[in-house]
C-alpha cells in the first residue's frame, strides 16, 4: 500500500496516481463513490469479525485497513485538486470534503489495528 504525502513523488501506482490529483475532479469522484462502495461491503463483512470465521474476519480487518489507505489517498488528491479550481467556494467545499475523508481514512486504519491487537489479547 502507499500513502502520498508529496506532490514530487512519480510513483505510476495507482494510489499515488489519486493523491496527486492526476485523474481530475470526476475521476476522483468516481474513487470516491467506489469507496463509498467498499464501504457498504466491509460493513456487511463485519459480522465475520466475532463470528468464529477467523478467515472472513481476518478479511474484513483487511478490507478496512484497505479502505483507509484508499479513502486518504482520495482526500489528498482531493486537497490538492481544490489548488486547481477558480472560486473560493468551490475550494472551501472540496477542502472540506478532503479533510473529511482524510479523517474518515486514518479513523479505519486506525480501527483496523485496533480490532487485530483485539484479536491478538482476546
Amino acid at each position: 500500500m502507499i500513502f502520498v504525502r508529496s506532490k514530487n513523488i512519480k510513483s505510476r501506482h495507482w494510489l499515488a496516481k489519486i493523491a496527486r490529483g492526476d485523474c481530475g475532479v470526476e475521476g476522483t469522484f468516481g474513487h470516491l463513490a467506489i469507496a463509498l462502495l467498499l464501504a457498504v461491503i466491509d460493513h456487511l463483512l463485519a459480522p465475520y469479525i466475532t463470528d468464529g470465521s477467523v478467515s472472513m474476519g481476518y478479511l474484513a480487518i483487511a478490507a478496512m485497513i484497505f479502505y483507509g489507505i484508499y479513502v486518504a489517498n482520495i482526500g489528498m488528491g482531493f486537497w490538492r485538486l481544490a489548488r486547481k479550481l477558480s472560486g473560493a467556494v468551490k475550494i472551501f467545499l472540496l477542502r472540506i470534503l478532503a479533510v473529511g475523508c482524510v479523517i474518515v481514512g486514518i479513523s479505519a486504519i486506525f480501527n483496523g489495528f485496533i480490532i487485530v491487537f483485539a484479536l491478538l489479547v482476546f
